[in-house]
């Protein structure tokens, strides 16, 4: 494994053989040595768990046998049905004459019987869902911070912890049956890598629902939605343990691409201080290469608007006419008297606006040529 993160330098050296790569020519992934994976997918311990029950390399196919336990834990439950059923029959048969005390037994006959008939029916359709359910691989990986930033980069990470799948698919059963050890801290960081679709990628998980395993497990898991995970193992006592063996691990390993860089450099580091030059339609908008440029929104066939002379008035009757709805169309300006030759430029002692007279009063009489 390299020294340096994918992000602290790309220039700095490499050791060969740190991560896995396309074999030249081929193009197929090939999966790197065992002491160059990196450190979240290597077992942090060396002790052996023996499993309970019978081991197997990965789910059988559907339908899945009934395992032994389980089917053992229901002749148990059904024969505490038939017990208490056959208590309360006893009881009037034998203590018919016993009085009141024969409803203690009948009470209690029935209550075994309820009971191991509640839990036969809570369990049963899990069992059906372990018998025809598919599960998909993943390997666990797990570690403090540091290791896994070495991996998934400081955004992903950060990404794992923000949303956290909920493992599910323990039972009453699990009560009875279930003796797997318990670890009280867990680690800073905990994922699956897997891929639910979209290529490999690390998914964050509950400790609790990966308890059961070390780091570089593969776990099987089904998608009940994105967010809440089937947990094969969590399904005891049908489930048999999971024991992989290394060509399955490989195999596993190989699809999921387990040792290349799962850092995602983003789009917008790659295109800094490189100049992108765009084509715009005229109306500004960006174009895409191939693509068509949208209509205009004004006709560019007409004639462009000409400015107004410095010396002319603003809006003078030479600019091209727009079209607006109630523009004047003749040559004269809205409201105009035709007699504009009559004003001039203000002297001191005479009124605002340089004329002799109010200009409010239209009348012909009071306007003057001197």
């Amino acid at each position: 494994m390299s020294e340096l993160a994918p992000w602290e330098s790309g220039d700095g050296p490499q050791k060969p053989g740190a991560k896995g790569s396309a074999k030249p020519g081929t193009g197929v992934y090939r999966l790197p040595p065992e002491n160059k994976l990196p450190e979240v997918y290597k077992p942090d311990s060396q002790a052996f768990i023996a499993p309970a029950g019978r081991a197997v390399p990965r789910p059988p196919a559907t339908p899945r046998p009934l395992e032994a336990r389980a089917r053992m834990a229901f002749i148990v439950l059904g024969s505490a049905v038939a017990v208490g059923l056959l208590a309360i029959a006893l009881t009037f048969v034998v203590l018919g004459d016993a009085g009141n005390i024969r409803f203690v037994y009948v009470g209690l006959g029935a209550a075994i019987s309820v009971l191991a008939g509640i839990v036969i029916a809570i369990e049963f359709p899990r069992l059906n869902t372990y018998r025809n359910t598919h599960f998909m691989p993943g390997v666990l990986v797990y570690g403090n911070r540091a290791q896994m930033e070495k991996v998934a980069g400081p955004a992903g990470v950060g990404t794992i912890n923000m949303a956290t799948a909920r493992g599910i698919g323990t039972g009453l059963l699990n009560k009875v049956f279930d003796r797997s050890a318990r670890i009280a801290s867990p680690p800073d960081v905990v994922a699956l890598h897997c891929d639910r679709g979209n290529g490999p990628e690390f998914v964050g998980i509950e400790w609790d629902a990966v308890r059961e395993f070390q780091r570089g497990d593969i776990v099987w898991f089904h998608m009940k939605s994105p967010m809440i995970f089937l947990m094969f193992h969590k399904m005891i006592p049908f489930a048999p343990s999971i024991l992989t063996d290394k060509a399955t691990r490989d195999e596993i390993f190989t699809a999921l691409r387990v040792g290349s860089n799962m850092y995602q450099e983003r789009p917008t580091a790659k295109a800094m201080g490189q100049t992108k030059v765009f084509q715009t339609d005229a109306d500004g908008k960006i174009v895409a290469p191939g693509a068509r440029a949208a209509a205009p929104l004004y006709d560019t066939t007409a004639p462009d608007i000409p400015l107004a002379d410095p010396s002319g008035p603003l809006g003078g009757d030479h600019q091209y006419y727009q079209g607006a709805p109630g523009e004047i169309t003749d040559d004269k300006p809205r409201g105009s008297s035709g007699k504009t030759h009559l004003f001039r430029i203000g002297e001191p002692g005479k009124p605002l606006g340089g004329h002799d007279v109010d200009p409010g009063v239209d009348d012909a009489d009071t306007w003057t040529d001197s």
